[in-house]
């Protein structure tokens, strides 16, 4: 592909060898094509290119500058490179445009035949163009049509597994399976949708999988021996509209049920991208309002991986201006007063009858005096008259007894007030502390605590990345290496789509326990990626100025927001828990204070009481 001197919008592209009849006039057709519906969707070949013996060597098209191949898109770590800002508001975006791409091309009456990756190129705007138009399936007028003759296995329908493309007439039909693969990769991490681990005997290479029907992350994959590979996220965070189109295009029947069209795809990912939550957490991240919380935040957390770039500054403040506000909110509260009982300085008079109690009735009297009168009449007749003085002591004693028994009623009778007194009392003394409020304050204190400690925090977390500046340095550089430009033998584009599917797309990712468990890959495959990842760490030249890693720092403002996150939770817990105490807790104490109030006044009583029927207070 070369620029036209002269032309800067303009490109050519030159085939090694001249072009068959049947291509030049595919591009001689393409050229007078009606492109007022394709040009902002296509590089579209505007005329042939000759040779010095006027022999057709190439096309002359639209030079599309600054685009990157969709593939770029799909992982954290390319996509960090070439799409720093993308999130999946982005992708969703991207997959849309791609969707309409296809679409216009089928109204046309066109099939694109070899989907790729490398046929899709996507701009900083999220805008894309197709490429290599020129191998297109073009209808010509009364004949048959212009065929494309080359596919990307991993992109090719099942139905066509074997089929001779030089004489196979292609369908949008087989275009919408390359559409699916495409977009699957695209929303789901760059995984693909038939790369997973294989629970039956052998090896289940992709496109193994694919004349098989085992879609790895579908509801049916248990049934099809497949489970998708750990690390991943699955439909689920889908809507159910889009993850209904992916179940619909993998399903054994596509092929015989026509799968979901171009313009399905626009229409169900049209909805979802304008459905959108957005993650309180984190502003790069966005997803399906119909998931319950955000996917990306439990994948970030589990894998260590950043996935949508840089999060803006604005988290950070945001966090700030609500944890102020739920200061203020805590602030106002009101404190709680301890509750007192109402005091009182009335004298209290004694019952009467407590008072009666304390003197001895007159029978009382008189059974006493006949008791003493027999005591005295006995002795002159002793010793005969000792059952006559026996006889008085027993009835002045039932007449003392009976007396002090009178007594004894109003002495019980101030203890059981005094106990009930001290009670509730006591319960007024536990209620004063309020206990609802104290946990409250003290969960504030922890929130404010772990608040202030991101500062800490920070310093700590920034001294260790600049001691480990080397470190994160190779690190950087080797998530720079991608496996699929090594050119490493016996790692073709299946393989590569296997371990990208298993999170392995750069030297970064080589670790010889987390290749040595994808599938097919065997003692020698993981060797030759050990050792390729072993000669770019031997290749790798730190440099002491080079500032730390965007990565690096992101990922640490990203743990630091999640810590400010977790206070300003703890803070508006602690609130509600405060709320909650403030309108229970001080009319609870008030009700018990009027308890102790009444308790009061019966235990005043009772001692005045008690003093006027025994002449004292009892211990």
């Amino acid at each position: 592909m070369y620029r036209l001197a002269g032309h800067d919008s303009l490109a050519v592209k030159v085939y090694t060898a001249p072009l068959t009849a049947e291509r030049a006039q595919k591009i001689s057709i393409l050229s007078l094509w009606n492109r007022q519906a394709v040009d902002r969707f296509a590089a579209w070949p505007s005329g042939l290119v000759l040779d010095e013996h006027r022999r057709p060597r190439g096309l002359l098209l639209p030079a599309v500058k600054g685009g990157w191949d969709v593939h770029h898109l799909y992982t954290p770590s390319s996509r960090r490179q070439n799409f720093p800002s993308a999130n999946w508001r982005f992708l969703l975006h991207v997959s849309t445009n791609i969707a309409r791409a296809f679409a216009t091309v089928h109204d046309q009456g066109l099939v694109i035949g070899d989907v790729n990756p490398g046929s899709i190129l996507v701009l900083a705007d999220g805008t894309v163009r197709l490429i290599d138009v020129d191998s297109f399936q073009v209808p010509v007028p009364g004949a048959s049509p212009l065929l494309c003759t080359v596919a990307v296995p991993l992109f090719l329908p099942p139905e066509l597994r074997g089929a001779p493309l030089s004489s196979t007439v292609r369908t949008p039909d087989h275009d919408a399976f390359g559409l699916a693969v495409t977009l699957f990769q695209l929303l789901m991490l760059g995984r693909h949708p038939y790369a997973g681990r294989y629970l039956g005997s052998g090896e289940m290479p992709i496109e193994r999988a694919i004349a098989e029907h085992r879609f790895a992350y579908g509801n049916g994959a248990a049934s099809l021996e497949m489970q998708r590979p750990p690390n991943t996220v699955g439909m689920e965070i889908l809507s159910p509209a889009v993850g209904a189109l992916f179940e619909a295009a993998f399903a054994p029947t596509a092929g015989r049920v026509p799968r979901p069209t171009a313009g399905s795809w626009v229409q169900a990912l049209s909805a979802m991208a304008a459905n959108l939550a957005q993650c309180g957490a984190n502003t790069t991240h966005q997803y399906a309002r119909e998931v319950p919380s955000c996917p990306w935040c439990t994948f970030e957390q589990n894998t260590s991986v950043l996935l949508f770039g840089v999060a803006a500054p604005a988290t950070t403040s945001r966090f700030e201006a609500e944890y102020r506000h739920l200061l203020r909110l805590v602030a106002e509260v009101p404190r709680a007063a301890p509750a007192r009982p109402a005091a009182s300085s009335t004298p209290v008079a004694a019952s009467p009858d407590a008072v009666r109690a304390r003197k001895p009735p007159a029978w009382a009297w008189i059974a006493y005096a006949c008791g003493v009168l027999l005591m005295l009449a006995g002795v002159p007749l002793m010793p005969a008259g000792l059952l006559i003085m026996l006889g008085g002591a027993a009835v002045a004693g039932v007449a003392w007894k009976r007396t002090n028994a009178r007594r004894k009623v109003w002495a019980e009778r101030y203890r059981q007030v005094r106990d009930q007194h001290a009670a509730v009392a006591g319960e007024l003394d536990q209620a004063n502390r309020f206990p609802m409020h104290a946990a409250a304050y003290a969960a504030v204190e922890r929130a404010k605590a772990s608040w202030e400690s991101v500062p800490r925090l920070r310093e700590q977390r920034t001294r260790k990345l600049m001691n480990n500046r080397r470190q994160s340095q190779l690190e950087q550089f080797l998530a720079r290496q991608r496996i699929e430009s090594a050119a490493i033998p016996g790692i073709a584009a299946g393989r590569l789509a296997m371990l990208s599917s298993y999170g392995i797309d750069t030297a970064l990712d080589v670790v010889a326990a987390r290749v040595g468990a994808v599938p097919s890959f065997g003692p020698k495959l993981t060797e030759r990626l050990v050792t390729w990842r072993r000669k770019l760490e031997q290749s790798f030249v730190f440099n002491a100025s080079t500032p730390l890693p965007p990565e690096a720092l992101a990922r640490m403002e990203q743990d630091l927001n999640a810590v400010q996150r977790q206070a300003v939770q703890q803070l508006q817990q602690a609130l509600r828990q405060l709320q909650a105490a403030a309108a229970k807790e001080p009319q609870a104490a008030a009700r018990i204070a009027r308890s102790v109030t009444t308790a009061a006044r019966a235990l005043r009583q009772a001692e005045a009481d008690v003093t006027a029927a025994t002449g004292r207070l009892p211990a």
